[in-house]
């Protein structure tokens, strides 16, 4: 899981992480790169197969 060391990071280096237009894109671009991991995951698998 990315989301608590980024949380982290955050709380760390970013004065107001509530109100930051980088903590912001931050969080976008985790929830992003979970959802195109997901859906490649989803698309690749095994072939289909007939008796």
């Amino acid at each position: 899981m990315a989301e608590a060391p980024m949380e982290e990071f955050l709380g760390r280096h970013v004065l107001d992480p509530a109100n930051s237009t980088f903590a912001q894109d931050l969080r976008e671009s985790m929830l992003i790169g979970y959802g195109t991991g997901n859906s490649r995951e989803k698309q690749q698998g095994n072939r289909p197969e007939t008796g």
